[in-house]
């Protein structure tokens, strides 16, 4: 039986019915008819958030619209699927050929932080959804982003608000442990946050239970860390992911909260260069 659900007070008090809602939308996942939950999402959106989801469309849009651009880990969500629509080429990477027993239908098989077959400045964007948090060095990926694009390109992130996830007991993963993590150059695989994962996710929001849990973990570590139980390494909010993106140069776009994703775009600049960040 799932334990009571208490989505975070500053939240409630903020947008009450959302924050239920959205709890009660995170638990239904679990259940047979997640996928019309999810197929359903748009229209949610646009009931719940019509001011949000207008201003985003308004802003990201232009940024795929006609452009050459690298989707990381699959199709984005939602509505983005439609914004995709109107670019001129995107080239889909993955880190496996089968997600949960359907092919991903990768044009590559690589890892995000290392996108092999792209050379510097060559696409107008990169962009990711549901990504950042799985990979255990996200400012070695960003860099390696930043190398792909082209000076005034932009970068997309659908991120998960932590607040708002099964991993909402977590502690906020902190800009100065993600600097660390890319000084010492961690890779794949990395074990440093499996204890947190197991012990302090709310697996009541999750469709598994702790058995499993410990698993899909044991599972990742003898996968070498690239399989498609790859865990939420590091766990974020806005802020965090604000503060991320200003320190690897990327000039803030947009950044917003819909649903339990965060939405941030960030425009390459002259700043934003992978020879000005700390090296190991």
């Amino acid at each position: 039986m799932s334990k009571n659900i208490n989505p975070p007070s500053k939240l409630m008090a903020r947008h009450p019915l959302i924050a239920l809602f959205t709890f009660e939308l995170i638990k239904l996942r679990s259940r047979p008819w997640r996928v019309m939950i999810i197929c359903i999402q748009p229209r949610i959106h646009a009931l719940f958030y019509p001011t949000q989801r207008a201003r985003m469309k308004r802003n990201i849009l232009p940024y795929f619209e006609n452009k050459r651009g690298i989707c990381i880990g699959g199709a984005l969500r939602w509505e983005f699927q439609e914004y995709l629509k109107s670019s001129e080429q995107i080239i889909n990477v993955d880190c496996v050929k089968y997600f949960f027993g359907q092919p991903t239908n990768a044009d590559y098989i690589c890892d995000a932080t290392d996108l092999y077959f792209a050379k510097d400045n060559e696409f107008d964007f990169v962009c990711s959804s549901h990504v950042l948090e799985h990979l255990t060095n996200p400012i070695k990926a960003l860099e390696e982003w930043i190398r792909v694009v082209k000076k005034g390109g932009s970068i997309y992130c659908g991120v998960p608000d932590k607040r708002l996830t099964f991993d909402h007991r977590r502690k906020r993963t902190t800009l100065l442990h993600l600097i660390d993590d890319h000084v010492s150059d961690i890779g794949p695989l990395d074990t440093t946050h499996l204890c947190d994962i197991l012990y302090n996710s709310d697996l009541s929001l999750d469709s598994i239970n702790r058995e499993q849990a410990f698993k899909r973990m044991l599972e990742y570590v003898l996968a070498g860390g690239v399989q498609t139980s790859q865990p939420h390494h590091h766990v974020f909010i806005k802020q965090d992911l604000i503060a991320l993106f200003n320190y690897v140069g990327l000039e803030m776009i947009f950044a917003t909260l819909i649903g339990d994703t965060i939405h941030v775009v960030g425009r390459k600049s002259d700043f934003a260069s992978s020879d000005k960040l700390p090296r190991h």
